[in-house]
């Protein structure tokens, strides 16, 4: 069994040179976006081992199979990876990944290192990815996030997309859009009381009208303020 499963392989397309970019973030530095590489394993599981505890129950419950985000063909499956250099060493600072799940759709998902967050780097990889999404022929991206998550559902209504209850699992909500979506300068910005009402007409049953913490927590985001790091 363990012989053939190594022996498996799977049809790599041509390399998407055009979805590189190296772009100076709101901080003054300069990062490079790509698509993974299967030799890029390693780097990713550094970067899985860095996040905290809550970074990884946010991205995958808890665990890093690190193995399906460097199995990728750039059109089926794609990863995409945010890279500093530190001296000669290359250090991923951000992941993030789709997969086709229909002719129509893809499923992706996101991460970013604490240190990292609230300078536009999920902004970029979510652009980068639904681009792609778009030349695989996909017209709709999803994703699944913890109602808890706010830094990421304030990124995903930034972005453009919905948010509403998962079809199957209460415990998730479901984020949607199709894949083009306004451009940086048309980007959706809430003020925070818009902010909390639409997530709370979406999700109910996830938020209390007694829930000050939390109705704190989602402005904050929303607007960029201070509060807990974002994608």
């Amino acid at each position: 069994m363990q012989a053939r499963a190594m022996r498996q392989t799977y049809n790599i397309h041509a390399y998407p040179t055009h979805l590189i970019n190296s772009i100076e973030l709101a901080n003054g530095k300069r990062i490079t976006i790509r698509p993974a590489l299967p030799q890029d394993a390693p780097l990713e599981q550094q970067f899985f081992e860095r996040l905290s505890h809550d970074s990884l129950k946010d991205r995958f419950n808890g665990c890093a199979p690190v193995a399906q985000y460097s199995k990728v063909d750039y059109v089926t499956r794609l990863g995409l990876v945010a890279t500093v250099f530190e001296g000669d060493v290359e250090i991923v600072i951000a992941q993030a990944s789709y997969r086709l799940i229909d002719e129509d759709t893809a499923d992706f998902g996101l991460a970013v290192s604490e240190a990292w967050r609230r300078i536009g780097i999920g902004t970029r990889l979510v652009d980068t990815l639904a681009a792609a999404a778009k030349g695989a022929g996909a017209r709709w991206l999803i994703a699944e996030a913890l109602p808890g998550n706010i830094a990421m559902l304030a990124l995903m209504l930034r972005c453009g997309f919905t948010v509403g209850e998962h079809p199957a699992d209460r415990g998730l909500v479901q984020l949607q859009r199709r894949v083009v979506a306004p451009g940086v300068e048309g980007r959706v910005v809430h003020r925070s009381g818009e902010f909390l009402a639409a997530l709370r007409a979406a999700l109910p049953q996830c938020f209390e009208a007694s829930d000050v913490k939390t109705g704190l927590r989602l402005a904050q985001a929303s607007s960029g303020t201070a509060g807990p790091s974002g994608r």
